[in-house]
């Protein structure tokens, strides 16, 4: 894959975007939350129920 060189604006956007996914990451991990990807309306409700309790 050839390298493209990086607008100005794009290099600071990629840096706060990896602090924000480390964050979300060190959140889920503590509050030990999973992410799902819910296929139906009723498998998105009994997940959250699931992490509600």
């Amino acid at each position: 894959m050839k390298q493209k060189v990086m607008k100005l604006w794009d290099r600071p956007m990629l840096r706060k975007r990896f602090i924000i996914e480390t964050v979300f990451e060190q959140l889920r991990y503590i509050s030990k939350i999973e992410r799902f990807r819910h296929r139906s309306g009723g498998s998105f409700m009994v997940n959250l129920f699931t992490l509600l309790i």
